[in-house]
């Protein structure tokens, strides 16, 4: 369904124009309505709604003339009244919806309309200001909250070349641990050694920059579990979809995240960390990306910050970008909290130590 706004007046859906203060005619619109439970038309629907809409006011004028001669804490009365009611107004809105619905799939658009309420015509109203009357890409997203899967969306997919098929958006882990997560199949070559985890993930920042910022903060998590030879599942975690529960705080977003995943993902040989937004160790003015990783034991950073224009330009004709690397080296650059939460979810403490070769003294 795609509705055209021609003017302020005028629609146009189905190859059809219909212009403001036009009254549909609903008995033209013969298309059933299925229920689980029978069948009806758009006109019938109307009727009932008449029906629900006079047993309303009939309802509502009741319990408040009940309330006026009762004083008692607990009214048998009213509490029936008050139900009926509760129950005809979630009807009103159930078939209310039903209604606008099928008329709209007949239109074959999301017409502004406009029914009186006490005779049932429908009308074409104006659009209101701010009204989204086409199922838009952001408008389907809102229904799911898209706009929590879409920066580390992004990323997953700058870590395998921008595959689709390579990465899956975790709905159903979303749901068992309160946090939107992406994962990206790495398919690695066994003949060929993989870069380090801190390069893979600089490459996958960079490559998607652009398109991660256009969605606000950003602070999220790589979190990598080893399948079999040279394949890896790599898990996105949005840790700022946390944020704001947590007063901002990162390291309570990042703590969160990974105690609620800890048992519904998978262990991971390694954890990487990645916080959008300003880079004062760099420069008052500089923002980018800081980017941790922790392998076992040991832990990299890297510091990549953007110029004053704060949009990021790849150069097709090389590997040059305006994102450059302002510090690097050993270390998280993370709270400690993070760090050990980490590190005993890689199980690092029960890594068995490495014993010294046994020598034998030379008589």
């Amino acid at each position: 369904m795609l509705l055209s706004i021609l003017d302020e007046t005028t629609f146009m859906a189905g190859g059809k124009t219909y212009k403001v203060g036009e009254e549909l005619n609903i008995s033209e619109m013969t298309a059933p309505i299925v229920f689980t439970w029978g069948q009806t038309t758009v006109e019938q629907l109307n009727d009932h709604l008449k029906t629900i809409a006079a047993a309303l006011r009939n309802t509502r004028s009741n319990l408040t003339n009940r309330l006026h001669v009762v004083d008692e804490a607990f009214d048998n009365t009213a509490e029936e009244l008050a139900i009926a009611y509760e129950n005809l107004e979630r009807d009103w809105l159930y078939y209310s919806d039903v209604f606008y619905k099928a008329i709209q799939a007949h239109v074959g658009g999301m017409l502004p309309l406009l029914r009186n309420p006490e005779t049932g015509v429908i009308t074409v109203r104006q659009k209101q200001p701010q009204e989204t009357l086409n199922y838009l890409r952001e408008v389907c997203s809102q229904r799911v909250m898209f706009h929590n899967y879409e920066g580390i969306r992004h990323i997953a997919l700058g870590m395998v070349n921008g595959e689709l098929d390579l990465v899956s958006i975790e709905s159903g882990r979303h749901i068992s641990t309160r946090v939107p997560i992406v994962s990206a199949d790495c398919l690695g070559d066994p003949e060929t050694p993989a870069k380090p985890m801190i390069d893979q993930l600089q490459n996958a920042v960079v490559s998607t920059y652009d398109k991660v910022t256009r969605y606000g903060p950003v602070a999220g998590i790589m979190w990598s579990h080893y399948l079999t030879n040279g394949h890896i599942i790599n898990y996105f975690l949005n840790a700022s979809a946390l944020l704001q529960s947590g007063q901002f705080d990162p390291k309570l977003a990042f703590t969160t995240a990974m105690a609620r995943c800890k048992d519904e993902l998978p262990k991971p040989f390694a954890i990487g960390f990645f916080i959008y937004g300003n880079m004062p160790i760099v420069d008052e003015k500089a923002r980018g990306v800081l980017i941790s990783t922790l392998h076992g034991d040991k832990a990299n950073y890297r510091i990549l910050v953007v110029d004053q224009s704060q949009k990021l330009t790849l150069i097709k004709d090389g590997n040059e970008t305006t994102m450059t690397v302002a510090h690097d080296g050993e270390g998280a650059k993370l709270d400690p909290a993070i760090v050990e939460l980490a590190q005993s979810i890689m199980g690092v403490d029960d890594q068995p130590e490495e014993k010294p070769e046994e020598t034998t003294k030379e008589n």
